[in-house]
Order: structure tokens, then C-alpha cells, then sequence
């Protein structure tokens, strides 16, 4: 399915390039919107695949996994470990943050839970994204309160995901086959947590590779990324966009949100709904197609949901897709309703309390 996947990618790519064929895919707002994000992916591939070496080779995350796995296990029955990764992929790029969680996964230091779980609701954009957002839905004048509404709901939402259904219960607790569990956190009777923590990290840095070592295996990712995800990411994320674009699909799915939005108070909840929907293709369409709803209010919320809802299949679904997480279109469908329902009501009730417009 995958050779297909990228065939196509490879079709669509050259078509888009040259700009042949029907006009509907290689339109500025489809395989053209596309292309864009290829060039930023790329040199976001780049940077990571000699910096992700950097975190988890030379013991940064054993000593800070160790120290505090009894903060992060209770919260999001998470190992210590992920969060420097959590870290990493909030603040950093969003596709970063999944090939970093995937590579954990590979190298037998999360199970197929915790890697699902972190790449699908850890992986947000990076801060300037952010940004772009708010000042597009022209919200800008209330970043502050727009970026901490939108790691408040991402926190409290994981809290929640991370016990039902499928995050909590459908994935196993299982590491990577291939080679089995490679992780150590919790420290020997008789020994401080800090020392065993540091016992870690200098055993791991001391296996960690040569300059020369680090540079092929950063090679080494960067191509694998280039040629395995690149392709899958133009042919999905393109199709996505000329659903978004030229049909009525989002408008249709997106009548139960208008409802549900209009249950809560929301103004323009009918005119807002395809906004709940149609970020699961792209998560800079739901901004676009709601930056000239009237309410200041519903613009904001709607905002700060395409920013939380993470899972975007133009980027973060197809990378998820091609990696070797053992996760399913049907299951990312599933996360990003479910994950859309749950911060709705959470968004909409904090910028009540705390935002005057």
C-alpha cells in the first residue's frame, strides 16, 4: 500500500512541478499549498535528523526520564523519558516531534501506547505557527491568553485520552519487537533516583557514536525520511485538500459540530462548524475558512482548536502513517473526533472565564 502511496506521490509531484494536467490539483490551493509545505518540511528534516541524535544518544532523556517518571506516569501514563520528547515536539516543529517519538519506539524505549499516544497529542506546532494563526483569525492582540488556552486544553485533554478509548486501551503495552525493551527508569533498591539517573545518562553517553557516527546517522534519517515520507506526505496531503477544496465532504461532516457548538453558547456555531472538521486535512484551512466569521469570540475558539487538535493529514497523519507506530488511518479518524469533541466544551468554557472581547 505504501509503494502505491508514494507512486502516486511521485505522479503528483511532477504534475504539480510542470503544472500539467487538471488544473484542480496542482491549484494553488491544493498540490500548490503542497509543494509550499514540502520546502519547509524538508529543511525541517534536515535540522532534526542531526539534532534528534543529539537527545537521545547522549543521555539527556535517561537522566531526565529517571528523575521524573513519577510526575509524568501519573498524569499521562507516560515514561519519564518523554519529557524532554513532549518538550520537543510542543515547542518545536510537529513532524519533529513524530519522527523523534517514532525513532523512541524503534529503539525499544516506548511501548505502542505511550509512542501513539505522545505522537498523537504531543506534536503540536511551533510557537510562530502560532502566531500566524492568531493573526490571521485576527485575534493576534489576545496571543497570550490564546497560547495558554491552548496548552491548558492540550494538557487536560491528554489527561482524559490517555484512559479511554482507543489511546488507553486498544494500543499494547508492548515494545517494538525488533528489539525488545531497552528502557530503565525506575532505580535499583538502595539507590538515590538522582544516582541512578546519572548512572544512566554517563553508561548511555559512553555507547553513544563518534562525530563521524553522528553525521551518518544523521545522513542515514535524513534520506530515509526524504524518500519513505516526503511522497506519502505530498499524495495524501494533496488529496486532502481537493476534498477540503472542491467538494462538500467537510460541510457535511461538520453539521453535528454546528449543533454541538450551538449547545454551548458559541456564536456562529453553523458558520464556525467546518472549522471543527476540516482541520484533519490541513490545520491552516480551518483559519482560512473561518477568518470572516463576525464573532471575535468563535474566531478565537476556533483558533485555538485547529492548534489543538494536532492530527493534519497534509503533515502529521501521513508521517504517522509511514512510520512503524502501529496506527491506522480509521484509528487517526477516530483520535481527531474524539480529541475535536472532548477540548470543544474546555476551550469554550476557559475563554469565557478569562478573555473579554
Amino acid at each position: 500500500i505504501y509503494l502505491i502511496i508514494r507512486i502516486i506521490g511521485a505522479v503528483i509531484t511532477i504534475i504539480v512541478f510542470f503544472q500539467v494536467g487538471p488544473a484542480w490539483l496542482y491549484s494553488a490551493d491544493t498540490g500548490g499549498t503542497m509543494m509550499g509545505l514540502l520546502c519547509t518540511l524538508i529543511a525541517w528534516f534536515f535540522a532534526a535528523s542531526f539534532l534528534i541524535p543529539l537527545l537521545m544518544d547522549y543521555g539527556i532523556m535517561d537522566y531526565t526520564g529517571t528523575l521524573i517518571r513519577n510526575f509524568l506516569w501519573p498524569l499521562f501514563r507516560l515514561p519519564g523519558r518523554a519529557a524532554v520528547d513532549l518538550c520537543a515536539s510542543w515547542i518545536g516543529n510537529c513532524n519533529v516531534g513524530v519522527v523523534l517519538t517514532s525513532t523512541q519506539y524503534e529503539q525499544g524505549y516506548y511501548t505502542a501506547r505511550e509512542s501513539v499516544l505522545i505522537a498523537t497529542c504531543f506534536s503540536a506546532v511551533s510557537l510562530p505557527f502560532c502566531l500566524v494563526i492568531a493573526a490571521l483569525l485576527g485575534v493576534e492582540q489576545y496571543f497570550i491568553p490564546f497560547y495558554l488556552i491552548m496548552t491548558a486544553t492540550g494538557i487536560v485533554s491528554v489527561v482524559i485520552m490517555a484512559r479511554i478509548w482507543p489511546l488507553g486501551k486498544k494500543y499494547p503495552d508492548e515494545y517494538y519487537e525488533a528489539v525488545g525493551k531497552q528502557i530503565h527508569e525506575i532505580e535499583p533498591e538502595g539507590m538515590s533516583k538522582r544516582r541512578w539517573a546519572y548512572l544512566q545518562a554517563v553508561t548511555k553517553a559512553a555507547e553513544g557514536p563518534t562525530v563521524g557516527g553522528l553525521l551518518y546517522k544523521g545522513i542515514d534519517m535524513f534520506l530515509g525520511i526524504i524518500f519513505t515520507l516526503v511522497p506519502i506526505t505530498m499524495c495524501v496531503g494533496t488529496l486532502a485538500l481537493v476534498l477540503s477544496t472542491y467538494t462538500p465532504i467537510f460541510n457535511w461532516i461538520s453539521m453535528p459540530f454546528g449543533y454541538y457548538l450551538q449547545l454551548l453558547g458559541v456564536e456562529d456555531a453553523f458558520a464556525a462548524a467546518p472549522g471543527t472538521v476540516v482541520g484533519f486535512a490541513d490545520m491552516f484551512i480551518p483559519a482560512v475558512i473561518c477568518s470572516n466569521i463576525p464573532s471575535i469570540e468563535t474566531r478565537f475558539i476556533i483558533g485555538i482548536l485547529s492548534l489543538v487538535q494536532i492530527i493534519f493529514m497534509s503533515e502529521v497523519g501521513s508521517v504517522m502513517l509511514a512510520s512503524k507506530m502501529p496506527i491506522k488511518f480509521l484509528d487517526l479518524v477516530i483520535i481527531f473526533l474524539q480529541k475535536t469533541i472532548i477540548a470543544i466544551p474546555i476551550i469554550v468554557l476557559l475563554t469565557k472565564i478569562f478573555v473579554s472581547f
